[in-house]
């Protein structure tokens, strides 16, 4: 995802709606991991999201 936004640009980068989806997944998949380890909060299941980015394969072998 930061070589991404890196390459394309945050304006391009965010104009996909799977860029955004995919930002919010590797963010909150973050977000989570580090709360969960501190142990401020148990696991919300985020990372389930992780399996949806895997539509993208799909989509590329249309």
């Amino acid at each position: 995802m930061v070589l991404k936004l890196y390459a394309l640009g945050p304006s391009c980068y965010f104009a996909s709606f799977f860029n955004r989806f995919d930002c919010f997944v590797v963010c909150g998949g973050v977000l989570e991991t580090a709360l969960v380890e501190r142990g401020a909060m148990e696991p919300l299941g985020i990372s389930v999201l992780r399996c949806v980015r895997l539509l993208r394969v799909f989509k590329v072998t249309r």
